[in-house]
C-alpha cells in the first residue's frame, strides 16, 4: 500500500497547516479535490500571477530536480 502524500498548506505568505488532503480538506472546510487542484502547476501560476492572497498546496513527496 503507497503511503498517504502530505501538503503544506498555504494562503498567501501563510504557512496554515501540513496534511494529507483528506485532513486539509476537513479542517479548513474545503474539497478533497480542491486542495488536490492546489498543489498542480496551473494553481502555481495563477498564484503567482494573482495580486489577491490565493491558497496554494505543495506536495511534500515530490523530488526536486528531475531525479529518478
Amino acid at each position: 500500500m503507497r503511503p498517504k502524500v502530505e501538503y503544506a498548506l498555504y494562503h498567501g505568505d501563510t504557512f496554515l497547516d501540513i496534511g494529507t488532503a483528506e485532513q486539509l480538506a476537513t479542517k479548513f472546510d474545503k474539497s478533497v479535490d480542491f486542495i488536490w487542484w492546489l498543489s498542480y502547476p496551473i494553481a502555481l501560476r495563477r498564484y503567482d500571477a494573482g495580486k489577491v492572497k490565493r491558497y496554494l498546496a505543495v506536495r511534500l513527496d515530490v523530488k526536486v530536480g528531475g531525479a529518478r
